[in-house]
Formats: structure tokens, sequence, C-alpha cells
């Protein structure tokens, strides 16, 4: 006649341990006439051995510990959503987290929670890498946290990201919009010519990015930080490299592999080098002479560099 709750927390443990490993058929078909009766969440019917399995069931996964608890679901047989759903309330977002990501449960556990009041759960929701298409497009038209539209911007599926960039105004989003090499030619276009400093850099870091694009960013830019990112990116035009070039000394004593290793690095831009190093060299002392120098080899070696231009660094170095 002691009820249950009475219990002290080992005995409940220990009871509840017993029920769950019993492979009693009879417990078995218990748990699943309650599914199918939709008894098991039934607070009313307190003498029903379906609603007491329910109840240790539950008392079991209070008792466990995050890591456990999810060992425990990932090896036991299939629990019905409604005890499931009961089991994780009030648990951390590690639990949720697997929980949305589980080959098992996931699919209808993302489908009850992606309108969730947590912002955390809809933000794992996104994140998943099994959320489908309709469901992330279902999300981007009606959910307005920035953390789950930030999530968004980084997908992979151009249908979401365009509802993004037709409804965003957080630079945030729009910071994560432009890293992403999925996002529409169009918008990262617009973002070069509206965006601050936070946001061309983040543009400069995407290999998607036009050289047109490139181009606009490095002209109407004065940060120093920013006209390094130009040259850092892939799609560095060489119009923009040769511009780069002549800005002084200082470019060819720190950015010198980078330009002579840039995949854009034309036989212009190798002459441009080239020319500019040989103005250094005549002017520089000894010392100098000497660190100029090795650069020439390097452009001498360099396989767009033209005949002519190997001529003429010969009869410098001479």
């Amino acid at each position: 006649d002691i009820s249950f709750d009475s219990l002290p927390k080992e005995e409940k443990l220990a009871i509840t341990k017993e029920v769950l490993a019993s492979s009693d058929k009879d417990v078995k078909r218990m748990l699943e006439e309650s599914q199918e009766k939709s008894m098991i969440l039934n607070p009313k019917n307190e003498n029903n051995s379906a609603d007491k399995l329910e109840k240790y069931l539950y008392e079991l996964m209070n008792l466990l510990g995050d890591k456990v608890l999810i060992e425990y679901l990932e090896t036991h047989e299939n629990i019905p959503m409604p005890i499931l759903e009961k089991i994780l309330q009030g648990r951390s977002i590690n639990v949720i987290t697997w929980a949305i990501n589980s080959k098992r449960y996931g699919k209808e556990f993302r489908e009850k929670c992606y309108k969730s009041s947590s912002e955390k759960i809809r933000t794992s929701i996104v994140e998943c890498k099994d959320t489908s298409e309709d469901m992330l497009i279902k999300i981007a038209k009606c959910d307005k946290s920035s953390k789950v539209r930030c999530a968004l911007a980084e997908v992979n599926y151009e249908s979401v990201l365009e509802i993004l960039c037709n409804d965003c105004s957080s630079e945030k989003e729009k910071i994560a919009l432009a890293q992403n090499p999925k996002t529409p030619e169009a918008f990262l276009e617009k973002l070069a010519k509206e965006g601050g400093i936070a946001i061309r850099r983040a543009l400069l870091k995407n290999k998607k990015i036009s050289q047109e694009a490139i181009k606009y960013i490095y002209y109407n830019t004065s940060s120093g930080y920013i006209l390094g990112d130009c040259i850092d990116n892939v799609n560095c035009p060489s119009e923009v490299l040769c511009h780069y070039i002549k800005k002084g000394a200082y470019i060819l004593l720190h950015y010198s592999d980078k330009i002579l290793g840039h995949p854009n690095a034309s036989e212009y831009v190798i002459e441009t080098f080239a020319n500019a190093c040989i103005k250094e060299y005549k002017k520089s002392s000894r010392d100098n002479k000497k660190f100029y120098s090795s650069l020439l080899r390097k452009v001498y070696m360099h396989e767009n560099a033209s005949d002519k231009l190997k001529e003429k660094i010969d009869e410098v170095l001479e």
C-alpha cells in the first residue's frame, strides 16, 4: 500500500530499472496498448497498470543524468512520443539537441517543436543537418528571432536564403549571409555597396564573391584591413593586385608571397611587381638590396614572367 511517490529515490530507481529491464511480454504489451488507447498521459486512470508503468518510466528518466539518459534512449526500444516529450521537459539543451538530431526520434520531434517558444530549440532544429528544406522554408517565413535567422543564413538551400535576403535588416544576419557561398550573387553585390566594414570583411571571406564586387569594395575603402582582405580573396582581379603593388615598399615587404602566389597573378601583375622591386632596389642600401634581389629572383622563376622581363631582371642584378 506504500505509494511510489513516498519511496526513497534509491528504491524508486531500483523498482523502475526492474520494470524497464523486464522482457516480459505483458510489460511490452501494456506499453503498446496504452499508446494505442492514448492512456499514457491520462492522470485520471491512477489504477490502470499502463499508467503505473508510464509513471515508473518517467520517474526513472528524472533520476538519470543527461549522458546516461541519452545512452538509454539510444539503445532502448522506441519510446512513445508522448512519453518522450514528458521525459525531455526541463532537460538541458544538450538532451534536446540530441533528440532533434536523433535518427530514431528526430523527424517527429522536429515536426512538433519547430515552432517552440524556446529560441534554443528552434535554432538547434535549423542547425540539424537532417532538417528538411520545406521545414526550413516555413521557419524562414515566420521566425523573427535574430539567432534563428543567423542560423538559417548558414544553410545551403538557396530557396531559404532568398527568403532571408528579401527580409533582412539585422547586421548579424547580413554578415552570415555575406559569408555563405550559396547566397544569391545579386544580394552579395548589394551588400558590397551598402554594407559597413564588418559586412565587407565578411563578404571578402566568401570565395563566390564576384570580381566586380571586390573592385567596388577596394576602391571605396580607406581601411588597410579591407584592402588586405581584397588581396586575400581568390577572385581578386589583376587590376586590383597591380594597384595594391603600387602602394609602396611596405606591400613588397609584407605581401610579396600572397601577390606572387595569387591565382590571378597575370603576366601584367608580375611585371608590375618586378618594376616596383627594381625601383626600390636601385634606391636601397646594401642590406635592403639583398632583400629586393631575392624578390626579383622569385619573380624571375614565376611561371608568368615573360622572357623580356627576365632579361630586364638579369640586367639589374648584374
